[in-house]
């Protein structure tokens, strides 16, 4: 998570060094820190690992019970930003169907 939180903050600083020093950067470096479906991707990683990493945190405390993991993952179930489907592979939560993603939901 620090490395998606880290490129987040930054990356407006990366842009105004990018546009400072363009002819000191590595072109394919640019094209990363420019390309803006990069950065949405890591957007949308960054809200749907959030509420996992949380939960994960609090689990593995050293006074984390079986009852706060199953609280911890009724939380997940109900965040809007977690979809058990994703956490298997976002392939599949395309290939569900209604059924399907209703039975994950109820696990």
């Amino acid at each position: 998570m620090t490395a998606i939180e880290t490129f987040l903050k930054n990356r407006p600083f990366m842009i105004q060094l990018l546009s400072q020093n363009e002819d000191d950067i590595d072109q394919r470096i640019s094209n990363l820190v420019l390309n803006v479906g990069l950065y949405n991707e890591v957007k949308s990683l960054y809200k749907q690992l959030t509420p996992i990493a949380t939960a994960l945190n609090s689990v593995q405390s050293d006074d984390s019970s079986l009852a706060d993991s199953c609280e911890n993952w009724l939380d997940l179930l109900s965040n809007d930003d977690f979809n058990p489907a994703n956490a298997v592979h976002p392939v599949y939560s395309v290939k569900l169907s209604s059924c399907q993603m209703t039975s994950v939901h109820e696990m």
